[in-house]
């Protein structure tokens, strides 16, 4: 990682700051697990290509919603029941890096029905 500064203010008496690295924590969850696993294949080639440093993708459990309903509207007739059945998939994956390169990492096409939240917190 380059040790970069930003100046602060302007004029005389510019005092540079260098920039501090920041945890990134993406959270992504989904029902489609192809979608899913592509878009975290990106943030990682992304993140391993500005050579910063990366723990994970940790895999959650599986949120698995199942809802079972009677076939009949009104109630009568046999007693039959569709089933029906969800599983959310998440992984998490967590980037160090200066504010720099927040921008450049996150800059992916990413895929519809993926669910992503950004943490981000000073390290």
């Amino acid at each position: 990682m380059a040790d970069e500064t930003y100046d602060k203010g302007k004029g005389k008496g510019v005092e540079t700051i260098p920039s501090k690295p920041s945890r990134i924590r993406f959270t992504l969850s989904s029902v489609n697990l192809k979608a899913l696993e592509n878009v975290t294949k990106k943030l990682v080639d992304n993140a391993k290509s500005e050579k910063l440093q990366i723990f994970g993708p940790v895999r959650y459990p599986n949120r698995d919603l199942k809802m079972t309903v009677r076939r009949s509207p009104c109630g009568n007739g046999s007693s039959t029941y569709d089933r029906y059945r969800m599983r959310i998939h998440k992984r998490v994956l967590t980037l160090v890096c200066p504010p720099d390169f927040i921008k450049k990492v996150t800059s992916i096409v990413i895929d519809p029905g993926v669910d992503v939240e950004l943490v981000i917190k000073d390290a």
